[in-house]
Formats: structure tokens, C-alpha cells, sequence
């Protein structure tokens, strides 16, 4: 069984697509936590999570120049519906 993976800074875990998954005729068994990848079972196992932002949208067409800090309308999504602790983002 092979795949082919995007490594990025940006991505935080693996990501497995239902297209990989269904022709490689997978199975997940979310009562057990486990997964069927042909003969082998993987244990699937949680971490904790925290609150974070993955996704954010600007309101307008915008131009960010490489390495460089920009004030930007957005709007962005969370992970969790708590309450965020600051109205702001910063990645540093």
C-alpha cells in the first residue's frame, strides 16, 4: 500500500482522503478506534486539543508580500464553539 503525502508547516497531522481510503477498501471502526488498512489495524488514538484557528478568509482581494506583518478585514474559523479568550491573532 503506498500514498503520496504533502508535507507542509501548515498541516498539523495526517490527513487520509474517503477517495484513498475507499480504494484501498479501508475500514473504520469508530466504536473500537481502530482502522483497517488491508491486513494491518491501526489504533486510533485522540490528543488534547486546544483552541486555534485553521482557516481565515479575507473580506476584500488582498496582496501579502513574503515575510511580512499585514492588518487584514477577516473573518476566520474556529475548531471548538467556545468562546475565544482575545479578539485577535498573531503568528509569529
Amino acid at each position: 500500500m503506498s500514498a503520496m503525502f504533502l508535507v507542509s508547516n501548515d498541516i498539523e497531522e495526517m490527513t487520509l482522503g474517503i477517495d484513498w481510503l475507499a480504494d484501498h477498501q479501508c475500514k473504520w471502526d469508530i466504536g473500537a478506534g481502530v482502522l483497517y488498512l488491508g491486513d494491518h489495524c491501526l489504533k486510533l488514538s485522540s490528543r488534547a486539543s486546544c483552541i486555534m484557528c485553521r482557516s481565515v478568509y479575507t473580506t476584500e482581494d488582498v496582496l501579502l508580500p513574503p515575510n511580512n506583518k499585514t492588518d487584514l478585514k477577516t473573518k476566520f474559523t474556529w475548531t471548538r464553539l467556545s468562546t475565544p479568550k482575545a479578539n485577535w491573532l498573531v503568528d509569529e
